[in-house]
């Protein structure tokens, strides 16, 4: 069987997409597991380089940045970006219809309930492209099997 990683800071409420580290991605009839490990830990404590090692000495199938793979939900037209704008404001959203992070960041870490209406917004949507991204792997994996 194969080995997908994702990783995450600590406090990325991702940490808990997949409970116990393993979900088995079944397709059809296939009986074939993918297994996924989640890397979590702070900045700096060595996530990159673990995953690192496992996919190219220990022959893991993928990694997965879940905070990088995050990024997307910020995209400008998203539904994420809405779905902000609406709770925030418009004034949260720049021009060129990217999020101005500075001024989020000034509203969210400066009032828990707003940094939990925040990650209640983007998580779902974090969740759903790490999902689709490990389907594709399972896919891409079950293709390799054959």
């Amino acid at each position: 069987s194969g080995i997908a990683l994702f990783s995450a800071n600590s406090n990325s409420s991702n940490k808990t997409l997949f409970n116990g580290g393993k979900e088995t991605l079944r397709s059809g009839d296939s009986a074939r597991d993918l297994r996924i490990l989640g890397i979590c830990g702070g900045i700096g404590s060595g996530k990159s380089l673990a995953c690192g090692i496992l996919v190219s000495d220990l022959g893991c199938a993928a990694h997965i940045d879940a905070d990088k793979l995050s990024h997307g939900v910020y995209t400008p037209g998203s539904s994420a970006i809405k779905e902000i704008s609406k709770e925030f404001g418009t004034d949260v959203i720049l021009g060129n219809g990217e999020i101005d992070r500075k001024r989020l960041g000034g509203i969210v870490f400066a009032d828990s309930k707003a940094m939990s209406k925040l990650e209640g917004i983007v998580w779902p949507h974090a969740k759903a492209l790490l999902e689709a991204r490990l389907q594709e792997l399972a896919r891409e994996f079950k293709q390799n099997q054959s």
